[in-house]
């Protein structure tokens, strides 16, 4: 958001005297309207009965300038407002019926809500076909929350109480929770092959049962702009099944889609959403893309999947030869309150970082010149040159305050690690804060078994771990656990580790507590905008050991 100021009233011409103090006071005049977007443009899609605008920011745009208006009608003499969008630069109206035309114009308000010029009309009609599209109704999913309490260390180590959880079984598949959180509230599990959704914190839940009614899925669930859903499920042990969902906010429908893709992962896939615009390869432009990663790939040029219009999907291929480099500044970023809630799972690899812009980690997968890859508005794949600036390795967020952050391990390049390493950066990477934190006692983890999210509007920062023990002999074999930073804007501290759940039961990882399957095979880790954090941790009291977990 842009520059603060005081709104006007619109009396200019009057003088008030003051005959006591014989003084007069010239009321200060009505600002101009802030200047009108340009480069408007319209086109159908990317999803069914989908218009999407476009438009570029003016240079002379006024400082205060804080939200773009989005009007519509049926002809470009008969418009209305009908969106208020932030500083976005993309908009997607939906349920436009297909074959009608629609006109739009876009104009700038100032922080007084005074509109500036519209800009020049354009129009798009719609079409069908993009997508074999099914709505699905939620129902009802029976879930018997419970409340549990577990230990609380200080950032020290030291036994400082304890915390309260309600926990729910029955989400995701047998050994995965894949959660996310929205701005509203949701929780949203797609771990398995349904999309599982609790509006109050875990206390009620309903469900989008797979219309197919297959089972033992993998899947992924992610927030997208606007409210949307994105999910997508993979039926490795049911056939040659790749199947999608999406929320879309504007009508409160989810809608299924069967994807025509064969095969097109060799293990857990993994979702993120980038904000726009993008271009689409039919000329049009997309509000979001949604990118499914999924590593073990025989060829690792082959890991990335892509979705314009969160239901078909088409292959990002890498090249074989060397990507060319593309310079990326990554200071003085739009502030975006989407991006406290548009952060992946760690082991995507891909990272949203502004408008229009994500970088993809090729540490350790694939050579094509660098480490870090950028996708730009236009869909190009560059190598990303930050100029006097640094990224260390690592998983990447972006808040909204655009602050980065960085989260990696120590020892590096090893298997297993026995320190964490949270840095961050208020100047785009060219100084960097950080701390490094062992984990407690023998403990070390695989990073795969880690997730980490952050939010600037609540000051929190939170890595969620499973960790485990060298030792067979060891009666604490496994462990999960919560870290939670505050001052992550700034210069990040530690405020405390929260543990979950009683330790693994050991035949579950056969005998070999290192080498050997862990009951769980990854974490993902929430921050609701109460401030809890919700994961899916393993508590071995309970029968079904697989629990979703809320902090009350």
């Amino acid at each position: 958001m842009k520059a603060h100021a005081t709104c006007f009233q619109d009396i200019s011409a009057q003088v008030e005297v003051v005959q006591d103090l014989q003084v007069n006071f010239l009321l200060p005049p009505v600002p101009p309207a802030s200047g009108s977007p340009v480069g408007l443009r319209a086109a159908a899609g990317p999803g069914n009965e989908m218009i999407t605008v476009e438009w570029d920011v003016p240079t002379d745009l006024r400082e205060d300038f804080y939200a773009f208006q989005i009007h519509r009608g049926s002809s470009a003499t008969n418009l209305a407002p009908i969106a208020n969008l932030g500083n976005d630069r993309a908009f997607a109206d939906t349920k436009r019926v297909a074959g009608s035309t629609s006109h739009y114009s876009v104009s700038a308000l100032d922080v007084c809500g005074a509109a500036g010029v519209k800009a020049a009309s354009v129009s798009a009609t719609s079409v069908a076909g993009f997508a074999p599209l099914t709505s699905v109704a939620p129902t009802s999913f029976a879930a018997t929350p419970k409340v549990e309490t577990y230990a609380q260390l200080s950032a020290a180590g030291e036994p400082a109480g304890s915390r309260e959880w309600r926990t729910v079984a029955g989400t995701g598949n047998c050994c995965e929770v894949y959660v996310a959180t929205t701005p509203d509230g949701r929780i949203v599990d797609l771990g398995g092959h349904n999309v599982r959704i609790s509006a109050d914190e875990g206390r009620t839940w309903t469900q989008v049962v797979d219309p197919l009614l297959l089972n033992n899925g993998e899947g992924a669930i992610a927030y997208a702009p606007g409210g949307d859903i994105l999910g997508m499920t993979w039926h490795p042990y049911e056939g040659d099944r790749f199947d999608t969902f999406k929320y879309v906010a504007r009508d409160g429908t989810w809608y299924f889609s069967e994807s025509p893709l064969h095969q097109p992962f060799a293990d857990r896939p993994w979702i993120t959403v980038v904000k726009g615009p993008f271009q689409t390869p039919t000329g049009g432009v997309s509000a979001y893309v949604g990118i499914v990663t999924a590593l073990g790939a025989n060829d690792p040029r082959h890991i990335y999947h892509i979705t314009y219009d969160g239901l078909t999907y088409q292959e990002l291929a890498l090249p074989y030869a060397p990507l060319p480099k593309r310079s990326v500044d990554l200071a003085n970023l739009v502030r975006d309150a989407d991006r406290d809630w548009l952060q992946p799972v760690s082991y995507s690899r891909v990272y949203p970082v502004t408008h229009g812009l994500a970088l993809l980690s090729f540490q350790g997968i694939v050579n094509v010149g660098c480490e870090w890859g950028v996708l730009g508005y236009d869909m190009t794949l560059s190598c990303a040159d930050f100029g006097q600036a640094t990224l260390p390795r690592g998983s990447l967020l972006v808040d909204s305050n655009g602050s980065l952050h960085v989260l990696s391990f120590a020892p590096a390049n090893e298997r297993y690690f026995t320190r964490l390493v949270y840095r961050t950066s208020t100047d785009g990477g060219r100084t960097w804060n950080g701390e490094e934190h062992p984990l407690p006692e023998a403990y070390s983890a695989h990073w795969e078994n880690t997730d980490f999210k952050v939010n600037a509007r609540l000051d929190q920062a939170v890595v969620f771990l499973h960790a485990q023990s060298p030792s067979a002999a060891s009666p604490e074999r496994n462990q999960d656990l919560a870290y939670r930073f505050r001052g992550v804007s700034g210069t990040p501290w530690l405020s405390e580790v929260l543990r979950l759940g009683p330790v693994d039961d050991p035949d579950r990882t056969g005998g070999d507590p290192v080498a050997g399957k862990c009951c769980i095979d990854f974490v993902t880790v929430g921050i609701l905008p109460s401030g809890h954090i919700v994961a899916g941790f393993t508590d071995e009291s309970r029968p079904s050991p697989l629990l979703l977990g809320i902090e009350t």
